[in-house]
């Protein structure tokens, strides 16, 4: 966890208890702060992590951070277990989603350059034949949620019978 620290900083958490761009600068005591809003960072770039829950982590990616670390961050973030299902994922300009390779550097992606705030979609990625081959029960919830999701908005078309037993 030492490696990942030095490798982006935390800027800010919503909805969860984590960070807030309070640590210490290892020198006078005073507390860092966030660069504001409007100019972006000197090192790195602002992104937003959301989360399957719509939770939303906002940190600023450093050059250095590989894909596949920051989905372990993201995993730690939200105490799952059984990563190897789920993905990180950009929307391109299209409104395409590209999943981000997990052996590259985030910042080496072809990432959207507008707006400044990168936004990056914590999915899964794999899907199985039954959810009785999951052992972890975080995981079987992000499972629910992604598909809840995916009907929601149209892209997982299921009967009527299901969309019922599903929102009982």
């Amino acid at each position: 966890m030492d490696r990942l620290s030095n490798k982006f900083k935390l800027v800010r958490s919503q909805s969860i208890g984590v960070g807030g761009g309070m640590g210490g600068d290892g020198g006078g005591g005073k507390p860092q702060q966030p660069p504001p809003p409007n100019r972006p960072p000197e090192n790195g770039r602002t992104a937003q992590i959301v989360l399957l829950d719509e939770r939303r982590l906002e940190l600023v990616i450093q050059p250095r951070l590989y894909a596949g670390e920051l989905l372990d961050l993201v995993a730690n973030q939200s105490g799952l277990k059984e990563k190897e299902y789920f993905g990180l994922a950009v929307v391109d300009d299209a409104g395409h989603y590209t999943w981000l390779q997990l052996d590259r550097k985030v910042l080496e992606h072809d990432l959207p350059r507008k707006p400044h705030l990168l936004t990056v979609h914590f999915l899964v990625k794999f899907f199985i034949e039954s959810i009785s081959h999951l052992a972890d029960n975080q995981t079987v919830e992000l499972f629910y949620l992604q598909a809840r999701s995916l009907i929601w908005r149209g892209l997982l078309e299921v009967e009527c019978d299901v969309v019922f037993q599903l929102a009982a």
